[in-house]
């Protein structure tokens, strides 16, 4: 099992113990392999702004055609005015310029996209389960491998997920780990129990 720290975390040397002492203590009762995993953002809000702001001004100049008089120059300077304006705007309002559900989905594919790449969809039991959190957008994901996606499994999941999201919100990271973490053993026990030839397929690692 592992815990990981994406750079520029918060996160103490205090609180990433406590929480890999938790991960430890659920990999005692179950096969099942945990990745919590902490990012300071899933997306980077900049290509956005760009595209927003660069399909206001691609309709600046046909709106102004419509409505008014104005030369082609005046038109042009009023395009890449309405651009920079545009790209001013998204960048201080960041995230929140950003369509809900565009967020939601970025961050699910952000999080099942780092499921494959630390090894969790190569478990020997298929029995992975991945705990993102995206701060920035103050989301979280659970991902989970075949053994595990159980749709009576849901509500677990769901009841991690809020736990975590509340902690962030309080400031309490580590706490809202430990306290998903703990939530996942009774299920974890009972789908993925010990195996005789069971071993931590992952490494212990902080990154």
């Amino acid at each position: 099992m592992e815990v990981q720290v994406a750079a520029g975390e918060t996160l103490s040397a205090a609180d990433i113990s406590r929480v890999s002492a938790a991960v430890a203590r659920i990999e005692t009762l179950t096969s099942g392999e945990i990745v919590c995993m902490v990012a300071p953002r899933a997306l980077d809000p900049e290509p956005y702004a760009w595209a927003l702001s660069g399909m206001l001004a691609l309709a600046t100049p046909w709106a102004l055609l419509w409505l008014t008089a104005w030369p082609l120059l005046d038109i042009l300077l009023a395009q890449l005015g309405v651009l920079a304006l545009g790209m001013a705007i998204v960048r201080v309002l960041g995230l929140r310029a950003i369509p809900g559900s565009l967020v939601k989905r970025r961050v699910r594919e952000e999080a099942e996209a780092r499921f494959v790449q630390h090894g969790l969809a190569n478990t020997s039991g298929r029995t992975g389960l991945l705990l993102f959190v995206a701060l920035a957008e103050h989301r979280v994901e659970v991902v989970v491998d075949t053994a595990l996606a159980d749709p009576a499994l849901q509500p677990v999941w769901d009841t991690m997920v809020a736990t975590v999201v509340a902690a962030i919100r309080e400031e309490r990271l580590a706490d809202g780990l430990i306290a998903a973490v703990d939530q996942a053993a009774e299920a974890l026990a009972r789908i993925a129990p010990p195996r005789p030839d069971d071993r931590n397929e992952l490494p212990n690692v902080i990154a």
